[in-house]
C-alpha cells in the first residue's frame, strides 16, 4: 500500500507507533525527522527512510512538507533489519508515486501487481 500526505501551513508529530508492516517514507517537499529506540533520521527531499515492521517510532515533519509512505508486507522483499537511510532513484519514486495516486480497489490487475 502507498499513499501521499501534504501538510500545509502546519508542522505534524506523529505520537510513538508501530506497525507490521514495513515503512519506506519519502519526502517529497520538506523534511521528515524520525525517532526510533536506535537512532534519529533526518530526510531530506528526494531521499527514503526505511523503518522495519514491528519498530516503535515517530515522524515529526516541516510545515509544508509532502510524503509518500510505501508499506510492504513481511516477506515482500529483502531490506535492512534496523531503520536506515535509502537512496531512492528516480524510477523508484516514480513507481511508488504512481502507487500511491492509484484509487482505492478490492482488487488488483496485472499492471498494479508488476508496479507491486
Amino acid at each position: 500500500m502507498a499513499m501521499r500526505m501534504d501538510f500545509a501551513d502546519y508542522e505534524a508529530e506523529a505520537n510513538p507507533h508501530q506497525h507490521p508492516q514495513g515503512q519506506l517514507i519519502l519526502a517529497l517537499h520538506g523534511a521528515v525527522t524520525c525517532t526510533a529506540e536506535s537512532g534519529v533520521w533526518i530526510v531530506p527531499p528526494d531521499c527514503g527512510l526505511w523503518v522495519p515492521g514491528g519498530v516503535p517510532h515517530s515522524n515529526q515533519v516541516t510545515p509544508n512538507a509532502r510524503l509518500t509512505y510505501l508499506f510492504v508486507e513481511p516477506g515482500a522483499a529483502t531490506l535492512p533489519d534496523e531503520c536506515c537511510t535509502l537512496s531512492v532513484s528516480p524510477m523508484l519514486r516514480e513507481m511508488i508515486h504512481r502507487l500511491a495516486d492509484l484509487p482505492e480497489q478490492d482488487g488488483r490487475d496485472a499492471h498494479v501487481e508488476r508496479l507491486m
